[in-house]
């Protein structure tokens, strides 16, 4: 378990949390592996757990009706995946695959929840960091969105080639 506080602790997104805080956390962390295209989670699904990406790529897509299933942001090594086990229904929103093999460290939400219940400081270091997560995903699925959108809607030109 040292070596996963260490990762942790090293980890941009928990830059600075305390060091009590990376190790009650840790004893929620477990090293999983994915596999070129394997799934993580799918939209929808009961969200028990949040990622913390060590290396790899992870394609995250959201369902369209009459398109499918649209990418709307790739993570990357160093980024945290997974933000739906903070709130209730605990149901993901996107789906998640890995581009690449994937390693990650693994979170139970359940135990996280239940720490971030019982030290106010902690809970609230991990909900503002967990909102910008939730504000970068929201733009950039906003923005896939508009884009697909409107090249869908955009007026037809033709053109008169006879003159």
């Amino acid at each position: 378990m040292v070596w996963i506080a260490s990762t942790i602790k090293e980890h941009p997104f928990f830059q600075d949390l305390e060091p009590q805080h990376v190790q009650r956390i840790a004893a929620f962390a477990s090293p999983v592996q994915f596999n070129r295209g394997q799934v993580i989670f799918e939209e929808s699904g009961h969200a028990d757990c949040f990622y913390l990406v060590e290396r790899g790529l992870v394609a995250l897509s959201v369902g369209v009706p009459g398109k499918g299933n649209v990418t709307v942001q790739t993570i990357r090594s160093g980024d945290m995946l997974g933000w739906s086990w903070l709130f209730q229904p605990y149901r993901w929103s996107f789906t998640a695959r890995a581009l690449e093999p994937t390693d990650t460290l693994r979170f139970e939400a359940a135990g996280v929840r239940q720490l971030c219940g019982e030290d106010c400081k902690l809970g609230y270091a991990l909900v503002y960091r967990f909102a910008d997560v939730i504000m970068q995903r929201l733009q950039a699925t906003l923005l896939q969105l508009l884009d697909m959108y409107a090249a869908h809607s955009a007026p037809e030109v033709k053109h008169d080639w006879t003159q």
